[in-house]
């Protein structure tokens, strides 16, 4: 009776000590999911800094050239060509404003998508080439951290019912893994991704010309928490969550090809 005792509680805390466990990776998952949100934020914020500069230094220009011109005028100092060429400064500038604030407008209208793509979590139709086109856009700062460019191959309009969000995050924690652990240099980084259609099911190659992974540590890459790099506050969750969310949320297949020449992985839904 004793032992009975004994076991029966060695079990209540073996399954208080699971559930704690468990609550914590989701914690840390989740953690990770807003890590991959904050980049882009942080990305974003810089990479629309460039269009409002060059629209502020225009604004601020033609502001200067007006009241030049006002003053002539008032005094009548001003001739018929120096109201030409304002008009043709004025003409430049205001293209140049409209331009560079309708750029600032996209990125900013791809990252609203995008981040509440993220954190929503019903079921979408979407064209999946156009809306990975859109992610990758919203990740243009990450990727010209290391001067990587992103080829994007669909063979056709793949029009399908799915969780837009966590295409977004599979998509960003692929290609932050290639940034991170691929790349180690800043020269000819490349990124390919192909979407192609076969029985009713979709296929997603994504492949880098990274360094790759070796055969020993192939098979540990999905687990929580394993990471070769975690000096650089790296935490291995990454492609642990590519994993869960291709394997759980999209009832789908993934399979990892072992090579040192690069990192190629499909994942089938």
């Amino acid at each position: 009776e004793a032992l009975i005792k004994i076991n029966t509680k060695l079990e209540e805390n073996i399954k208080l000590k699971t559930k704690a466990l468990e609550a914590t990776q989701e914690q840390l998952i989740e953690s990770e999911k807003l890590a991959a949100l904050g980049s882009l934020v942080a990305g974003v914020a810089h990479e629309v800094n460039t269009p409002l500069g060059v629209a502020i230094t225009a604004a601020s220009h033609l502001t200067d050239e007006l009241k030049i011109i006002r003053a002539g005028i008032e005094k009548q100092t001003a001739t018929q060509q120096d109201v030409f060429d304002f008009f043709d400064l004025a003409t430049d500038a205001t293209v140049l404003l409209g331009d560079n604030l309708n750029r600032a407008k996209r990125l900013i209208e791809n990252f609203k998508q995008t981040a509440a793509d993220q954190t929503h979590t019903d079921r979408e139709e979407i064209e999946l080439g156009n809306y990975y086109q859109r992610v990758i856009s919203t990740l243009k700062p990450l990727l010209k951290s290391k001067a990587v460019s992103v080829t994007l191959k669909c063979e056709s309009p793949v029009t399908c019912l799915t969780y837009p969000g966590s295409h977004a995050q599979v998509l960003t924690n692929l290609i932050s893994n290639s940034i991170h652990h691929g790349f180690k240099t800043d020269e000819n980084n490349k990124i390919d991704i192909e979407i192609t259609t076969k029985d009713n099911r979709i296929s997603v190659n994504y492949s880098d010309n990274g360094v790759g992974i070796p055969a020993d540590i192939s098979k540990k890459v999905f687990e929580p928490f394993y990471t070769t790099d975690r000096a650089s506050g790296n935490t291995g969750l990454g492609l642990s969550v590519v994993h869960n969310i291709i394997a759980k949320i999209f009832k789908g297949t993934l399979s990892l090809k072992n090579s040192e020449n690069g990192f190629q992985l499909n994942y089938q839904f």
